[in-house]
């Protein structure tokens, strides 16, 4: 059985991507649209636009060019947005690479995608410039604070004015203008391609999903090389509301300004959520702004979620979405089954696979989740053969993702496929069992994989933060016991940690764990 939005399909405008961008936002005039929190810099909308437009006639001035590559590896900061939105306008490709990355990783991945031109901080000047050497794609190189050995981003466009913005650029809605890389959780990263065509279904279809208001204040710390922070970024400020942009999260200056600048949507992810949950807020602080939590990019632990909720009176909105097509299925109300992901988004369908036999299943039946929508990538960059594997001939995207949907069409997603512990007949996600470790009081983190075990096949291990130094493991082994049947027990033993490995947008490393 195929499941269909309960929502209207909606009519998709066939334009320029970043066009139909700049129209949204230069409508919002002299209003706040970016606060960077850690420098303070204020912008308004129009003096985004401006600095955008800018740099789209300084790289077309140039000679960038429709499928020419514009790479930007920094932390978040404006002139990440305008890079990328200037790119695109020249008919080009934005890609974007995480700065703290290593020399061999940055190579890896600009030899890959051959940029012509690469955009950092001062920081890694020297470290982009060692790439450079090898990657004989990149012809210049531009800094976006102050360098004395690189032209600056302000440099470059010092002479430039919004009138020199290239408007007739050639694009067609097939051209990729964004390439974004894969986290890598599940083996080597991969270019994921985006279209004119895939970017306007996205925020056009976000737009009945997400909804927000120009009064709305939005505090994002998730990094803009992620699908996450990106897509989030620019579909608030295509409604007009104000992003105030952080580097990195920290629980501390997230208070503040929420009580600074008054923030009623907080964009976060799962183990963001267990920090907050764990930290009661201050009561020194003035959080009763704040109306609505987001979160994505991982599977949420419900108990702690529930805990969270009832310390702060708000609304906790949960997404399902991938780098390859965002968003997928999404929460809007409170009504909603805490434990789900929420419905298809409009203009999706889904369905789900059984993992072996590959067959259809029903209603309530785990499986593979496939969806199919016009927000789904065009393919992974230079790799047919991958793109074959997770897309089939009939344009349904295997996402990899564990789950089922209920007689009301709600999604509900249980792991991922390649993560699922296999005890002797049964499937165990590690997901399940790390939400019940974070609900003891003494744990501050928790990630669970499978191991090789000669009799059972696998069995799960766990490795644990601990917030108070006294847990033992006899403690946590006795306290699981009271809350799963004997096959889920934790068998494979606790390993107490001091940090968890995770990825920019917060999901655990389990590879990172199997090579501890």
């Amino acid at each position: 059985m195929v499941l269909q939005s309960s929502l209207p399909s909606i009519v998709i405008p066939q334009l320029n991507f970043a066009k139909n961008v700049f129209e949204k936002l230069e409508s919002f005039g002299d209003k706040t649209a970016l606060v960077e929190g850690s420098s303070g810099r204020s912008y308004s909308f129009s003096d985004f636009c401006s600095l955008s437009k800018k740099c789209a006639a300084a790289l077309y001035k140039l000679g960038v060019r429709r499928g020419d590559v514009v790479a930007v590896c920094c932390s978040n900061k404006v002139e990440f947005l305008s890079v990328v939105l200037g790119a695109q306008s020249c008919g080009s490709i934005a890609t974007t690479c995480n700065p703290s990355l290593t020399k061999d990783e940055i190579t890896n991945q600009l030899a890959h995608s051959e940029p012509k031109v690469v955009f950092m901080e001062a920081i890694n000047y020297a470290k982009i410039k060692d790439v450079a050497r090898e990657v004989t794609s990149i012809k210049m190189m531009f800094t976006t604070d102050e360098c004395d050995d690189c032209t600056t981003f302000y440099q470059l466009i010092n002479e430039i004015s919004v009138d020199d913005f290239p408007s007739n650029v050639e694009s067609d809605l097939d051209d990729v203008i964004l390439l974004l890389y894969s986290s890598g959780t599940s083996g080597l990263p991969k270019g994921i391609m985006h279209t004119n065509s895939t970017l306007n279904a996205m925020f056009h279809i976000s737009r009945i999903a997400l909804r927000f208001s120009p009064l709305d204040v939005t505090y994002l710390a998730q990094p803009l090389f992620n699908i996450y922070g990106l897509y989030m970024s620019l579909l608030v400020l295509q409604q007009g509301a104000k992003v105030v942009l952080e580097k990195r999260f920290d629980i501390k200056d997230c208070f503040q300004a929420i009580e600074k600048h008054q923030v009623t949507y907080l964009f976060t992810v799962p183990s963001i959520i267990v920090e907050i949950e764990k930290s009661t807020p201050s009561s020194s602080y003035d959080l009763t702004s704040l109306r609505s939590i987001f979160t994505g990019a991982a599977p949420l632990p419900v108990g702690v979620a529930a805990s969270l909720l009832k310390k702060l009176n708000l609304a906790l909105i949960q997404a399902w979405g991938m780098t390859e097509g965002v968003p997928l299925a999404t929460t809007i109300d409170k009504s909603y089954p805490m434990k789900s992901v929420g419905t298809i988004c409009p203009n999706t369908l889904l369905k789900v696979l059984d993992i072996e036999t590959k067959k259809e299943l029903s209603t309530g039946q785990n499986g593979e989740l496939c969806v199919k929508g016009p927000q789904i990538m065009k393919g992974y960059f230079k790799n047919p053969a991958a793109t074959a594997i997770c897309m089939d001939s009939d344009g349904w995207l295997h996402t990899g993702d564990i789950g089922h949907y209920d007689s009301d069409g709600f999604v509900y997603i249980v792991d991922r496929a390649k993560e699922l512990i296999k005890y002797k007949g049964y499937q165990i996600a590690p997901v399940e069992l790390e939400d019940i470790l974070l609900c003891h009081p003494k744990v501050a983190e928790a990630g669970v994989i499978g191991i090789l075990d000669s009799e059972s096949g696998e069995v799960p291990k766990a490795f644990v933060v601990r917030k108070d130094a006294s847990l033992t493991e006899s403690e946590l082994q006795e306290y699981m016991k009271g809350k799963v049947v004997e096959y889920k027990q934790l068998k494979g033993g606790i390993v107490f940690v001091s940090s968890m490995p995770k990825n920019p947008s917060g999901k655990i490393l389990r590879r990172a764990l199997r090579e501890m």
